[in-house]
């Protein structure tokens, strides 16, 4: 958090101001040039002057608050909350000091004493609507209902504030109800239209409501207010950004865009000296060490890892579910360590303790994940992997896992990172169990003697293209029906009404409700074969249908998102089950569909093929990867 200029502007003569700053007792003066100097990023003059500052008028609150944001912004916690709590009690301060304070308090993990600080600000009425929107953006993920709340409170008092309209978006969306986030978001670009992120929310918002018909138009106001914004604005979220049409291009800028925003201020650690080293430590970091599809992915690694080549340390930065697969992490990495009470700075000191060589961040810019860990690069070398199927746009991430398909040596210059490519496929798995027993037909209200087209991607990945291609299968095998995962409600109905405006029955759509992982895997095996989508496509939901039996057809897509199925189903030794392109794909789904012995057939070498492939081979996986970190190591060393 900046502090706040008093009265000068941003151009004021630096010359004039360090005249009238030269009296010793010229502390308004000074106290301008220092803001001046802030503002101009000559920090370490305007420290100089605020220490003298503190030192002759030590009751002076505007520099206790200005010296208490620096350390904040530095990420000296500890020091920032002392200044702050001081700057609090001058009556002019309190509110700006306060929200600061509650800012430091949950950057250190204090969430709940934040939380009390913003509720007791927010029931002051303050004349301000900042408390308001801090409050609502602490809330938005763990409790959007609370940050509607806040969001509409705040709204009452100040029915213009362009970006409480947004929040209010953003909380309407997590609490699926993307209709009313689209109004809400529409009122915050009335109010002022080069409100970058509300324009990217509106666009996820148009998706979520499965309203394809306004995608077009939001999508050229995110492009057109990205044009407009400062560099560093975040205009729309890169795991949002998947999802749409966005050339590989503007895939790298939004990357970039969201990096600059996530690790703005944030200054690395010294580096340390490097040395050869056997066995390497490597951290794997993430906030989803929970009932996660990260956790499901990586969770047999830990154990597969050889201690001679590797000591493998699980560093989680989120929530703890009580799910079974944390456990079992813990159990089997050389090591667990909880981040999660801990700053993003004492997060990092505490990885640079443990000795990391190569820390792969898990997770990047995912729900919980904390990007101010990485940017202080408490490791020497930093890797990303499997949490986002793009490039990270950040500086701190040196490495990129990938293989062959999903990011071909010709897609290098899509990427900041360097490309790793591993020979057994990107996407690691648990190995191959028996599955619980699959329910019937009825009971999994699907018809008996149907052909069974599934997708089980989220509603959030199901663009209209991929729909319409769909109805088409759909159209071409008659009787057949369309297995969903469950939408909301009011999503179910557009998908019953783009059926029937295709000439088909709405009963044909069939929608699964949410069910437990081992629930969901037993029933996939009465699907005949899934469909993917074909802008962000099917990752772990792949390799569950194959893990299943079930085969899945795709399209090998431009970008990386939409390429991950390819790459899996053709290590797992069905390379047929990738179309080259949209037409084709709908053939063979209707070839498929009218051809019970070809699907017979197909299954059969699918039961075959999968056991001896690398896709479920955690003892595979880990030799590429125990492989790949000591290539990085040696050329690290030899840097």
């Amino acid at each position: 958090m900046a502090p706040k200029s008093p009265s000068r502007s941003a151009d004021a003569d630096l010359d004039q101001l360090r005249k009238a700053a030269a009296a010793p007792d010229a502390v308004q003066a000074r106290y301008a040039l220092a803001i001046a100097l802030i503002d101009r990023g000559l920090r370490g003059e305007a420290e100089r002057h605020l220490a003298h500052l503190a030192r002759i008028a030590p009751a002076f609150a505007p520099v206790v608050y200005t010296q208490g944001c620096l350390a904040l912004a530095d990420g000296r916690l500890g020091e920032a909350e002392r200044l702050l709590r001081r700057a609090a009690s001058a009556p002019a301060l309190a509110i700006d000091a306060s929200l600061a304070l509650a800012e430091t308090l949950e950057r250190a993990g204090r969430r709940e004493e934040a939380l009390r600080l913003l509720r007791a600000i927010v029931a002051r009425r303050p004349g301000i609507p900042s408390p308001y929107i801090n409050f609502t953006q602490m809330r938005l993920s763990a409790a959007p209902r609370e940050a509607l709340d806040a969001a509409d409170a705040g709204l009452a008092r100040f029915p213009k504030a362009a970006i409480l309209h947004a929040l209010r978006g953003q909380a309407l969306i997590r609490l699926n109800d993307p209709d009313a986030a689209i109004l809400a978001l529409r009122r915050a670009l009335d109010l002022d239209p080069g409100l970058a992120p509300a324009a990217g929310h509106l666009l996820r918002a148009t998706r979520e409501a499965a309203r394809w018909d306004e995608e077009d138009a939001a999508m050229a106001a995110v492009r057109r207010v990205r044009a407009a914004a400062n560099p560093g604005t975040l205009a729309i979220p890169l795991h949002s950004a998947l999802n749409f049409g966005f050339d590989a291009a503007e895939m790298k800028s939004i990357a970039v865009a969201e990096a600059a925003f996530r690790g703005a201020g944030i200054a690395p650690l010294p580096p340390v000296p490097a040395s050869a080293a056997e066995p390497l430590v490597v951290g794997y970091l993430s906030p989803d060490y929970r009932d996660h599809a990260i956790a499901h992915l990586v969770a047999d690694i830990f154990g597969a890892h050889d201690p001679k080549r590797v000591r493998a340390v699980a560093f989680s930065e989120g929530p703890d579910d009580g799910d079974p697969v944390r456990a079992e992490i813990a159990a089997t990495a050389a090591a667990f360590v909880d981040l999660g009470r801990m700053s993003d700075a004492e997060a990092a000191a505490r990885i640079r303790a443990e000795g990391v060589h190569i820390l792969v961040d898990l997770s990047l810019y995912t729900r919980f994940h904390r990007p101010g860990v990485m940017a202080r690069r408490p490791a020497p070398v930093q890797v990303a992997w499997l949490g986002l199927p793009a490039t990270s746009g950040a500086p701190w991430i040196d490495y990129l896992f990938v293989d062959d398909i999903v990011a071909p040596p010709a897609h290098a210059d899509r990427y900041t990172e360097i490309l790793v490519h591993l020979p057994c496929g990107y996407q690691p798995n648990r190995k191959l169990g028996a599955l619980d027993p699959t329910p019937s037909r009825a009971d999994l209200a699907l018809p008996e003697d149907a052909v069974v087209f599934g997708c089980f991607n989220s509603h959030r990945k199901i663009d209209h293209e991929s729909f319409s291609r769909w109805l088409a299968v759909l159209r071409g095998v008659p009787g057949s029906v369309l297995w969903l995962l469950a939408p909301p409600e009011a999503v179910a109905a557009r998908y019953r009404t783009a059926a029937e405006a295709a000439g088909l029955s709405p009963d044909r759509l069939i929608f699964a409700p949410k069910a437990s992982r081992a629930a969901h895997l037993a029933r996939l095996p009465q699907a005949d074969l899934m469909l993917d989508t074909l802008i962000y496509g099917a990752h772990t939901t792949c390799s569950d249908a194959l893990r299943a039996g079930v085969p899945m057809l795709t399209v090998l897509g431009e970008q990386f998102a939409a390429r991950v199925a390819a790459s899996l189903v053709s290590r797992a030794g069905l390379p047929e089950l990738v179309c080259a392109d949209h037409d084709a794909f709908v053939a063979e789904a209707i070839r498929l569909g009218t051809d019970a012995e070809a699907r017979a057939a197909l299954r059969q070498k699918l039961a075959r093929a999968v056991p001896a492939s690398p896709v479920f081979d955690p003892q595979v996986q880990a030799r590429a990867l125990e492989d790949a970190y000591a290539a990085i190591w040696a050329k690290h060393l030899g840097a």
